[in-house]
């Protein structure tokens, strides 16, 4: 088939590779840049030392993070197995917490994708409905050019549900929604190069020293153009989720 998992995987961790060590290596200067004992706008008041905020998630609390997802499996929907056979992502994100109790706390999050790479997208092919089967199916699949194709794309729209969050475990199911966009048309030719997408995650949240989190979970993730084009298969990729984040 070409180019395949394998390689998506390499390229993929390599740019999130490198996106980790930049957000550590500023959340590192800007702790060493900071006078001791002070601040880097104006020395604090005499007085008691204020406490430090807790590691718990409050109201206004802001999430700037890095995230990589991997799929397990990908593919399938209504369109060929064999399309779209791997698909990772990097993300970039900030978030707010608008409400927070004891046991709940729910954010605004804002995805930005500067990084997509599907595998397993065919050239010189006909695609076409099939009624009875109720599904695409791809005409001349054996005769195919497979490749990767790279994107980019945001999710302005999400949500993410946090269970006790005054702790430093936290349970979290969220899910956003945006636009992916390709370089040429995906998952099929015919398609369009731009879709929309939408996303389901869930996972557990490990609260660390410095603000920083970490955050483990799977991903339900679907595109597809909406009917900008005649030929809309969607795709259906189920992902291994991955994240670091700086909450302040």
């Amino acid at each position: 088939m070409g180019v395949g998992r394998g390689t998506v995987l390499v390229e993929a961790l390599s740019a999130f590779a490198l996106l980790c060590a930049l957000h550590v290596a500023l959340g590192f200067g800007l702790a060493f840049a900071q006078p001791a004992g002070g601040s880097l706008i104006a020395d604090p008041p005499a007085g008691p030392v204020a406490a430090e905020r807790p590691h718990g998630l409050e109201v206004g609390t802001t999430e700037l993070g890095a995230h990589f997802a991997i799929s397990i499996h990908s593919g399938g929907g209504d369109i060929d197995q064999a399309v779209g056979s791997g698909f990772a992502m990097i993300g970039l994100r900030y978030g707010k917490v608008l409400e927070a109790s004891r046991k709940l706390a729910l954010e605004y999050v804002v995805d930005v994708v500067p990084l997509a790479v599907v595998s397993g997208i065919p050239k010189g092919v006909d695609v076409y409905y099939d009624r009875v089967q109720d599904r695409w199916v791809i005409d001349g699949v054996e005769m195919a050019e497979w490749s990767s194709v790279y994107g980019f794309g945001a999710s302005p729209l999400g949500l993410q549900l946090y269970l006790l969050p005054s702790g430093r475990i936290r349970l979290w199911v969220g899910g956003t929604a945006g636009f992916l966009f390709f370089a040429r048309d995906v998952p099929v030719p015919g398609g369009t190069a731009l879709n929309f997408a939408f996303d389901f995650r869930a996972g557990l949240q490990f609260s660390g020293p410095s603000d920083l989190a970490l955050s483990l979970g799977f991903e339900f993730h679907h595109f597809s153009n909406g009917g900008l084009a005649d030929v809309n298969p969607g795709l259906d990729t189920q992902f291994f989720y991955a994240g670091i984040s700086r909450f302040r």
